[in-house]
């Protein structure tokens, strides 16, 4: 057989609806060929069958689907469709998501907006993007339940992140402090990285409980989290960043404690 261009005829594989092939597909013996410059043979060879016809134009009222018994296109009534309820609140939601796509925001750019902001607004807006893929070309059926939500945008700026932290403290002084005076670190419900501390507290070295490391933490500036130091103890400590300070390890297990960026743990 002659070579010939493939790449924009239609080709079932495993009975699946027919589509266009891949610029690439693999031969049994691992061999690859183009399909834009193939023998119909090595498609067929490659377990894909055709070429079938282009699928027919539906109307407005209409969709189109493949009949894998009978290897043909079928046109169906959209008011015939098992699901047509379903169809038509999928309709609206797509809807619904042209109308947030088209809002969206402009001055991710400006140095105020957070970091943490701006890539939960990309990942908003890519969610949307491909539910409205999926709706549009691949005939899924979406519900407004389907949608993410909304980036917080208590946290878009870093003066609003410092206001909400501030009150967030504010809330929870009594155990903060002491979280802040006993380990050296605070566990919160979200960022807590630009966290104002009280000039009258005093920062612990004591050690610390796994669990506290499971939430987002405070850590303060010039420290941070070492590795585990001893396995029959796993506590971690607070020392000052830079220093060569050796920590003795309390003998209990299932601990952390906070140790100085680089330094050597020795644990006793």
């Amino acid at each position: 057989m002659a070579l010939a261009d493939w790449s924009r005829s239609y080709f079932s594989y495993n009975g699946g609806t027919p589509t266009y092939l891949p610029e690439l597909f693999r031969l049994p013996s691992g061999l690859t060929r183009n399909s834009n410059n193939c023998e119909l043979s090595d498609i067929l060879l490659a377990g894909y069958t055709g070429p079938f016809p282009d699928p027919p134009a539906p109307g407005d009222d209409s969709v189109v689907s493949w009949d894998s018994s009978s290897d043909t296109w079928v046109i169906t009534e959209i008011s015939d469709l098992p699901d047509y309820s379903a169809y038509l609140k999928s309709k609206e939601t797509c809807s619904h998501i042209r109308s947030l796509l088209d809002g969206c925001p402009v001055g991710l750019e400006n140095p105020d907006i957070t970091e943490s902001y701006r890539q939960s607004v990309f990942a908003y807006y890519g969610e949307l993007f491909y539910l409205l893929h999926c709706c549009e070309h691949h005939g899924h059926n979406i519900t407004e339940s389907d949608l993410p939500d909304l980036p917080d945008d208590s946290f878009s700026t870093v003066q609003k992140v410092q206001e909400r932290q501030n009150v967030w403290l504010n809330e929870n002084y009594t155990e903060s402090k002491n979280y802040y005076e006993t380990q050296g670190l605070i566990p919160g419900d979200f960022s807590l990285s630009n966290l104002q501390i009280p000039s009258d507290w005093v920062l612990g070295r004591g050690p610390i409980n796994p669990v506290t490391m499971f939430k987002p933490y405070f850590l303060p500036p010039g420290y941070e989290i070492s590795i585990p130091v001893v396995a029959s103890s796993g506590y971690y400590m607070l020392v000052p960043s830079g220093s060569d300070i050796s920590v003795p390890v309390p003998g209990y297990s299932g601990y952390y404690m906070l140790v100085p960026s680089g330094a050597d743990e020795v644990g006793n």
